[in-house]
């Protein structure tokens, strides 16, 4: 599996604010899931596509897109959100 493209934007919101999740990813990859911390965004996501997240926390929050193949190989991106009261 390969990650084309993995982006959130904006880096920085208030608290009650909402980021939008891009993502591509192609190389035979089957299945994508995508996590904020220990929540799950989206599983199964598209193997493309854009979905809209809303953290209820301030600080640094991380989300995570792993793609897999059938074999189950797999591969990862991070990105980190600053959210602020």
């Amino acid at each position: 599996p390969v990650i084309h493209a993995f982006s959130v934007e904006p880096q920085q919101i208030k608290l009650g604010g909402c980021v939008t999740l891009s993502w591509k990813t192609g190389g035979g990859t089957s299945w994508v899931t995508i996590v904020r911390g220990e929540h799950i965004v989206l599983d199964p996501a598209p193997l493309s596509g854009s979905v809209q997240d809303c953290p209820d926390v301030s600080g640094k929050v991380g989300y995570r897109l792993v793609a897999f193949n059938p074999e189950d190989e797999r591969v990862r991106q991070d990105r980190t959100v600053k959210v602020v009261s």
